[in-house]
């Protein structure tokens, strides 16, 4: 997953005030709906069928206890 960081996806997909306090001139054409800037990686099988890369949670493989330490 790939996201922009907070300050652009704000930026680019609200209606706000500018850094400066003052009201800024934005053109509605130029915003992005916020789903538009979040990116998956996934896999493709055929023409139109997508999967998430990975498999299902390994206790071997990924960590004891995905619940009490977000590194796993």
């Amino acid at each position: 997953m790939s996201t922009p960081d907070i300050q652009t996806l704000i930026s680019r997909s609200c209606l706000i005030n500018n850094e400066n306090g003052k009201s800024a001139t934005i053109n509605p054409d130029d915003l992005e709906h916020p789903t538009k800037l979040i990116k998956f990686l996934v896999g493709v099988r055929h023409q139109n069928e997508y999967f998430p890369i990975g498999g299902p949670w390994s206790k071997s493989l990924d960590g004891a206890n995905p619940e009490s330490d977000p590194q796993v």
